[in-house]
């Protein structure tokens, strides 16, 4: 049987065409395509789906094809990624300074929260002190009321072997949400209300240094650059 070139189910005499092809080969334009689509498969199948937006400070990390300068595929975060950005926190760590030199605070995750929005915060107060409160977990927290005062000694991890007295209110209370996304407000007096408003203001990028005035304050702070010069921490 013989129709349009092919005899018995076999071509004969030519090829069956093709639309776009012709022999078998690609044009060169085709073969630009080819390429172009490759390169966007395999830069797509690199990049991670972000779960949120990072918080202000990693805002220059934002976008998918950044997460692999934090985390390691498809196993989290990797803490000695986010010291190549955090230099001299690695160099106090290297030389077993500070809190972060701790065995049981090296890995960041566990204490720092991210991909919860722009403005997202988060405090954890532990146990602290003889007269130990319970683990109170608060997101977004804002300080809504405060009232009195109180003088007492307070230091910080952050500046290790320094203390002073510090003014703060005698009463503070907090409002946001708890771990599960449900509001909640604390209220705290004497050491609990200390210990509200000292991690707030680290979350304002302050320390408790920053609430002492004059000469006390100035003097704190010669004593700790001495330290520092001489290599102490």
């Amino acid at each position: 049987m013989h129709f349009n070139g092919v005899e018995d189910g076999q071509p004969r005499g030519g090829n069956l065409a093709t639309p776009g092809v012709t022999n078998g080969t690609s044009t060169p334009a085709q073969r630009r395509a080819a390429i172009a689509i490759a390169f966007l498969l395999a830069a797509a199948s690199s990049a991670q789906i972000s779960p949120g937006p990072l918080s202000r400070p990693h805002q220059k990390l934002e976008g998918s094809r950044a997460c692999l300068q934090c985390h390691r595929s498809g196993k989290g975060v990797d803490s000695q990624r986010c010291l190549k950005c955090h230099a001299a926190l690695a160099q106090r760590i290297a030389a077993g300074k500070g809190l972060h030199s701790r065995p049981t605070h090296t890995q960041c995750e566990h204490c720092h929260a991210e991909h919860n929005g722009v403005d997202y915060a988060l405090v954890y107060w532990g146990k602290q002190g003889k007269n130990a409160f319970d683990l109170v977990i608060v997101v977004n927290p804002e300080l809504t009321e405060r009232e009195g005062r109180q003088v007492e000694e307070e230091g910080c991890l952050s500046v290790p072997g320094f203390n002073a007295s510090v003014p703060r209110p005698m009463r503070a209370v907090v409002r946001g949400r708890d771990r599960d996304g449900r509001q909640c407000t604390i209220e705290g007096r004497g050491l609990l209300a200390r210990a509200i408003q000292h991690e707030l203001d680290h979350l304002e990028g302050r320390l408790y240094l920053d609430r002492l005035r004059g000469l006390h304050r100035a003097l704190l702070v010669h004593r700790i650059n001495r330290r520092v010069r001489k290599g102490a921490w």
